[in-house]
């Protein structure tokens, strides 16, 4: 675990970098059409690596494995399918009564979408489920990311809503394209979102293989 560690934070060094880039370019409050796309295709990449992050955790932790401190997990699932299989089930709100095997991995649930992640992990059981519960429970405004992403990928009234609901709780500006929500401060740290965000990305993925 302590490798997957190691891949997604250069992975989130990456992003970091090229966001640095980026606002050294654009005016956030006047965003150009080339910048929308640049910033819609970041957000994108962001979110996948995420998500398979959680997934490749997930697997982990129930397959088998040693954490970052070097101590064993001991597996509670045959294989990867398995596990599946049960959190295809868990997504779908119906908790499997038998054993079974996915290997359609369009089946598979949302795995950044923290809510239903910590369902599916509450669902598997893994022998280190206290410990990633624990870790995916401090990080709730992930959350965000995920809404925004939603929005640029399907854009109409509803979508933008679910953006605006939290924008209370940032320093906020008035926006006229979801991606511009990236750029709110947060009260907390006095980052813009999108920082304060993949900060919280990292604390997970720390607290939960340490």
């Amino acid at each position: 675990m302590e490798r997957l560690l190691a891949k997604f934070e250069r992975r989130l060094d990456g992003f970091q970098g090229y966001l640095t880039a980026i606002l050294a370019e654009v005016d956030t409050n006047n965003l150009k059409k080339d910048d929308l796309y640049k910033l819609e295709s970041f957000l994108s990449d962001l979110w996948q690596v995420w998500g398979r992050f959680c997934r490749d955790l997930t697997v982990s932790s129930c397959t088998g494995c040693i954490d970052g401190l070097g101590n064993p997990v001991a597996g509670t699932h045959p294989n990867w399918e398995a596990v599946s299989y049960i959190a295809w089930r868990q997504n779908n709100g119906s908790p499997p009564s038998v054993v079974g095997t996915n290997s359609i991995l369009r089946k598979e649930p949302t795995w950044g979408h923290v809510d239903k992640l910590i369902d599916v992990i509450n669902a598997l059981n893994p022998s280190n489920k206290s410990k990633l519960l624990l870790a995916l429970g401090t990080v709730p405004k992930i959350e965000h990311i995920r809404l925004i992403r939603n929005c640029t990928a399907h854009k109409n009234m509803e979508t933008f809503a679910d953006v605006i609901a939290f924008q209370s709780a940032y320093g906020s500006f008035r926006i006229r394209h979801v991606i511009q929500a990236l750029f709110w401060h947060d009260i907390v740290s006095s980052q813009i979102l999108i920082s304060a965000r993949m900060d919280d990305m990292r604390i997970a993925a720390r607290n939960a293989i340490s």
